[in-house]
């Protein structure tokens, strides 16, 4: 239990029966208020009774999503003009077993379904360069997890935003160069000191010891692979 709520999904193929009790609670069905979701599971008959079930999902078969907010309306390729679509690639199978250990005494259920996935779920999202990471150096803090293995973005591509889509302002506190924003680099009198060209205000954040033409910030195509689930249930 989770809250009061079951954390347990059990496969289709395992479910009996399912009741909504939403008052006069008997003493067994405990203290939750409100309403009960009772599951009971299959279990087994005098006959041996069995399930089977496959499904594949490619992402091949999906289109992309038009409408997503982001990078509609421009021409290039999907992962430059920021549309997603599913990408998930699996195959979700299982079944079910039914049937008797000891005729009209003891019965056995069995189920299975697991779904092996291999799939990379796309977000958009503001993360630093490469090339801006590489600007700490060895001294620093900063250094130490802006190289930590696995800290950089998992990206399929950039898509292609200017000074404006963050509220700075082109040629003054901001520059669009390939890959990215130029919005300063780093001081170079001295660690912790203060930022002299901070403004005051998130439209005039400071540029540092000013623009160098290295890309700090890119709005990148990010990519997550999901766990594999799979759930089995018994009963005798």
């Amino acid at each position: 239990m989770w809250g009061g709520t079951s954390v347990i999904t059990p496969s289709e193929d395992s479910v009996d029966n399912l009741k909504v009790v939403s008052n006069s609670y008997d003493a067994e069905n405990g203290r939750f208020s409100g309403a009960q979701i009772q599951v009971t599971s299959k279990s087994g008959t005098n006959n041996f009774h069995g399930s089977a079930f496959f499904k594949m999902s490619r992402p091949g078969l999906n289109a992309y999503q038009r409408w997503n907010g982001v990078g509609s309306n421009i021409s290039g390729t999907a992962a430059e003009r920021g549309v997603n679509r599913d990408q998930n690639r699996f195959n979700q199978y299982g079944g079910s077993l039914g049937g008797p250990i000891w005729k009209n005494r003891v019965f056995a259920f069995f189920n299975w379904e697991t779904s092996p996935l291999s799939a990379t779920a796309t977000t958009q999202g503001w993360y630093e360069t490469s090339q801006f990471d590489s600007l700490t150096g060895t001294g620093p803090i900063a250094a130490q997890y802006l190289s930590f293995p696995g800290e950089a973005v998992s990206t399929s591509g950039i898509v292609q935003r200017t000074c404006s889509s963050i509220g700075l302002t082109e040629g003054v506190n901001c520059n669009t160069v390939q890959g990215g924003l130029d919005v300063g680099s780093p001081l170079k009198n001295g660690v912790g000191v203060q930022d002299p060209t901070y403004g005051g205000s998130p439209n005039n954040p400071g540029v540092g010891s000013g623009p160098d033409g290295v890309p700090d910030l890119a709005f990148f195509n990010s990519t997550t692979r999901p766990p594999r689930p799979s759930r089995s249930t018994t009963d005798a």
